[in-house]
């Protein structure tokens, strides 16, 4: 395990022994707010059109609290949510609503599944602090169903507040463990590599200061806006349908 892998999982096993409801999001109230509800509005979506079935099985990995685990498990999916965090999986199955999600321990770069064995692949974060990227891709690509549903969360490594962020953080973070970040494009390309998507969704998820929250929420509701303005998004959220 590098140091960026372990840094990070120690951090989230703290995070678990708070039991807080937002510890997959180590840093706001506010952006755990924003995600999750984006989130939810393209689960609403997707079932709308059709896309996610009950019958589905669907896999979350790098689950941390497993709140997204939770959230496709009410829907009617079957869910595996998978970390390497055993204080992360602890914390997560004691969550009212878990009851009906599996749990596995594995790294997310050797998946312990067989291949075309889900509908859904769910990732919130995961692809910004594993130890290798690619092989994550990969993973996911052979997991995958043709005709599966990918949805990926990652920071977005052009985020121009970025700066701001680092001077009034109270956590320091030592470069070479910080967070592996993409910008859209850069993760929208690494995907194709490894996947043929039939369509791809870029959802820009904007968590700003509270004095520029109307802004915020201009950014995220207006289509027009919503691209155009994506450096200004700290975090982003790639979907996709693959042939």
């Amino acid at each position: 395990m590098d140091l960026r892998t372990a840094f990070w999982q120690k951090l989230f096993a703290k995070s678990a022994a708070a039991d807080a409801e937002n510890e997959q999001n180590i840093y706001t109230i506010h952006g755990w707010e924003v995600r999750t509800r984006e989130f939810s509005i393209l689960l609403d979506r997707k079932i709308k059109a059709g896309r996610f079935k009950a019958c589905f099985c669907a896999a979350d990995l790098g689950c941390g609290s497993a709140w997204y685990s939770r959230k496709l498990s009410s829907a009617g999916l079957r869910v595996m949510a998978l970390d390497l965090s055993a204080e992360m999986l602890a914390a997560a199955k004691e969550k009212k609503g878990s009851e009906a999600v599996g749990f596995c321990r594995a790294d997310c770069c050797v998946l312990p599944f067989r291949d075309h064995s889900f509908d859904l692949v769910l990732s919130v974060g995961a692809i910004c602090i594993v130890e290798d990227p690619q092989s994550f891709l990969s993973e996911i690509s052979r997991v995958l169903k043709p005709g599966g549903e990918l949805i990926i969360v990652a920071l977005n490594r052009a985020y121009s507040g970025r700066l701001l962020s680092g001077i009034f953080s109270k956590r320091r973070i030592p470069p070479d463990i910080s967070t592996r970040g993409y910008t859209p494009f850069e993760l929208r390309d690494e995907l194709s590599k490894f996947m043929d998507f039939q369509e791809l969704e870029i959802t820009p998820l904007y968590i700003l200061p509270r004095c520029l929250r109307p802004l915020e929420i201009l950014l995220q509701r207006s289509s027009f806006f919503r691209l155009p303005a994506w450096r200004l998004a700290s975090a982003f959220m790639v979907s996709g349908h693959i042939r």
